[in-house]
């Protein structure tokens, strides 16, 4: 019998894409819903971050690549109405939160941009069974960092776990008791979470416990069509043999494509805000499938792949924010222009 990795050659993958997307359209019978009520703004449209309260712009500053010359793009970006900023604290050695605080005070807008910044350094798998005293140290120093380099007294959104690896960490009871000593403190508004592994019972379980106001992890179109993350894993057993190609840093095997459609109904039901990440990347939806998922949904559309693919993320009437990751401004100028858009362009 054939080997599992030897069933899908590149060849039969290719044919199946070329003759795919009917089939697969007919099948599938799941149509993107409403997507959540936005308030336009000088063309740009902004969401509220779940229970929260917060008023975020759609389109959120992805920040993980910016570099330490980058305070000219979180420029351009606040003063085209981008008010949400995505960090953490070990984006390139932490200088990203440097560049952000740097900027944001600079201009004199702390009031109006909402910063969400995750516990990037501190490895809470190590910390689950220590005693509450040593996880409040362990998280105040991470937190406190943060704070000192965003040049700011608080954050607006603490993610924290971040890359949470278990349910445990979502229920946590000293981490929970030392993030209330913190919002009372003043030093946070808002907790949250953020998975990159097993995201579905990760944030399930955080939701059912109902402490985190906000979830990130990942939502594109494999996480949310059966039949897509069918195709991805295909193609991702296909270059694990080392044949596929198509990616320059190969499909990220490591990352789990997992079903998150349930965690978004769950959130929408508990009003706990979501960030929506990994929309267009590589690993989620490699180049291979791209001209049959763009084939489904809007076969002629002017947008670029990322442009499409972004705007799927936010037809999902649950999705606060997406967060982009922007390297330049061309990532921006592209950014700016979905509130205005629609999968056809």
């Amino acid at each position: 019998m054939m080997k599992e990795e030897d069933a899908l050659t590149r060849r039969e993958f290719v044919r199946q894409v070329a003759w795919g997307t009917a089939a697969l359209a007919t099948a599938s019978s799941w149509a993107p819903a409403p997507a959540l009520a936005s308030t336009i703004k000088s063309g740009m449209g902004y969401r509220t971050l779940g229970r929260t309260g917060l008023e975020i712009s759609e389109v959120g500053l992805g920040a993980g690549s910016i570099s330490a010359s980058g305070a000219n793009l979180i420029r351009a970006a606040l003063s085209q109405g981008i008010n949400f900023i995505e960090t953490s604290s070990n984006y390139r050695n932490s200088q990203v939160e440097t560049v952000i605080g740097q900027t944001v005070r600079s201009l004199g807008m702390r009031d109006k941009v909402v910063i969400l910044t995750k516990s990037g350094n501190l490895e809470l798998g190590r910390l689950l069974d220590a005693p509450a005293p040593a996880v409040e140290k362990a998280v105040r120093e991470e937190l406190e960092g943060s704070l000192k380099r965003l040049q700011t007294d608080y954050v607006d959104v603490y993610l924290c776990p971040y890359q949470a690896n278990s349910p445990r960490e979502a229920v946590l009871p000293a981490l929970r008791e030392a993030l209330d000593k913190f919002k009372q403190e003043g030093k946070i508004r808002f907790t949250g979470l953020s998975t990159h592994y097993d995201y579905a019972n990760i944030c399930l379980a955080a939701i059912e416990g109902g402490y985190y106001d906000v979830l990130m992890f990942p939502v594109n179109f494999s996480t949310l069509l059966p039949h897509i993350r069918k195709l991805v894993l295909d193609a991702k057993r296909t270059d694990k043999g080392g044949r596929g190609g198509g990616a320059k840093k190969g499909y990220d095997l490591d990352r789990p494509i997992i079903d998150v459609r349930e965690v978004l109904q769950a959130a929408r039901r508990k009003k706990v805000g979501v960030v929506a990440m990994k929309g267009a990347q590589e690993g989620f939806v490699p180049a291979i499938i791209r001209e049959q998922v763009k084939g489904e949904f809007a076969q002629d559309t002017k947008l670029s792949f990322h442009q499409f693919a972004y705007r799927y993320v936010l037809d999902q009437p649950e999705v606060s924010t997406v967060s982009i990751r922007m390297n330049n401004m061309l990532h921006l100028n592209e950014a700016l222009v979905l509130p205005q858009k629609t999968l056809k362009g």
